[in-house]
């Protein structure tokens, strides 16, 4: 079984963070510390990830209000996860 994880150059990833297969991690990012992105995570241009923060799998962040094929906006919008938050399914006992 073939696993890929796309992290471009420009990505800033902090220490003891997890990227698991199938992700995307865009130029212009900044994930800090004790970050788990599950399986399928991808994450756009622009976004903050904060220390702590667990996102589950096929979560996909977008930067455009009304994306169109071939249309590039003047200016993308910018997520900022908070330090501590859970985005996505996550198993709760």
């Amino acid at each position: 079984m073939w696993l890929s994880i796309a992290i471009l150059p420009a990505a800033i990833i902090g220490k003891e963070s997890n990227i698991f297969s199938h992700g995307l991690v865009e130029d212009g990012i900044k994930i800090d510390d004790r970050v788990t992105l599950k399986t399928g995570v991808k994450v756009v241009e622009g976004s903050i990830i904060g220390d702590d923060v667990s996102i589950g799998p096929n979560s996909v962040f977008s930067n455009e209000t009304h994306p169109r094929f071939k249309q590039y906006p003047d200016k993308c919008l910018y997520v900022h996860i908070e330090k501590d938050s859970s985005i996505g399914s996550m198993l709760v006992f």
